[in-house]
């Protein structure tokens, strides 16, 4: 999931990878050294060919994108899922598919409205 929004996310800027990387390097760290932006640019690109690696790391970068000056002139409402443990199971994965297909859906017309 993690890292289908993290996808979704790079499609709506128009980033690649690579530009990821380069953004996650610059806000992790106090210095431009380029044979690390390098690396982790390598290492990123990887990290989403490999099926083993872990959800948080792809949260981890959703996190550094959305606080990215470029997605907060998006206009893009980043949706939060609050747990509540007074719904039943069936009902709260209802629930969390609807919201999956409408997020979906909102993502198709965005990027609908980009090729305009």
């Amino acid at each position: 999931m993690a890292k289908k929004e993290l996808e979704d996310a790079l499609a709506l800027l128009g980033w690649s990878r690579t530009r990821l990387a380069h953004a996650v390097y610059v806000a992790t760290h106090d210095d431009d050294d380029p044979s690390a932006i390098a690396r982790l640019e390598q290492r990123v690109k990887k990290e989403f060919q490999r099926p083993t690696t872990k959800p948080e790391r792809f949260d981890r970068y959703l996190k550094i994108l959305q606080a990215h000056p470029e997605y907060a002139r998006m206009d893009y409402v980043v949706p939060r899922h609050v747990a509540n443990d007074d719904l039943c199971p069936a009902l709260a994965a209802g629930l969390t598919r609807i919201s999956d297909e409408i997020s979906d859906r909102l993502v198709q017309e965005a990027w609908a409205r980009e090729d305009e």
